[in-house]
């Protein structure tokens, strides 16, 4: 059953990126199937880029009843523009080519924007600072990965 699920699953189309209002309806994500395979508690790992959007249907019930966290790599460029040249790059929503000059006001701005608004979606679908964690391309991601489960254990041992 896992098998067949996890062959469905990448056999579907990638998710609708152009509206971050309206969850991915189109894209399947076997939640039914894990609250039956994973035992209540479990720990869930989600990797992805979280693009400023609402969290999906049903992740409410996913993380009370699991220990959800989220993990997200970041090129240096989604954290700040280069301000001294010119990035060219794909743009998955308008699905063309574009050019960024971080050396105008305007495109920085907007650039810090998006930023602001996918940090705040990163947030509210995982809340509490010990269940995400965000590294950069440049740093050791397992490094990274121990630390953040370090200062989790701590965490725990707190309480």
């Amino acid at each position: 059953q896992i098998l067949h699920a996890a062959a469905t699953l990448l056999g579907q189309s990638a998710p609708v990126i152009e509206n971050r209002e309206l969850p991915t309806e189109s894209s399947f994500v076997p939640w039914r199937l894990l609250a039956k395979a994973a035992p209540r508690h479990s720990i869930m790992i989600w990797l992805g880029d979280f693009p400023p959007r609402i969290a999906p249907e049903g992740w409410s019930v996913l993380s009370r009843r699991y220990q959800t966290m989220g993990f997200r790599v970041d090129d240096p460029w989604e954290r700040e523009l280069p301000s001294d040249r010119v990035l060219t790059t794909y743009d998955p929503v308008a699905g063309r080519i574009v050019t960024l000059n971080g050396a105008t006001t305007a495109q920085r701005t907007a650039h810090a924007a998006w930023g602001q608004q996918r940090d705040d979606a990163f947030r509210a679908i995982f809340p509490a600072p010990l269940s995400r964690l965000v590294v950069g391309t440049h740093e050791s991601r397992l490094d990274a990965l121990v630390r953040f489960f370090h200062a989790r254990m701590a965490a725990g041992k707190k309480r």
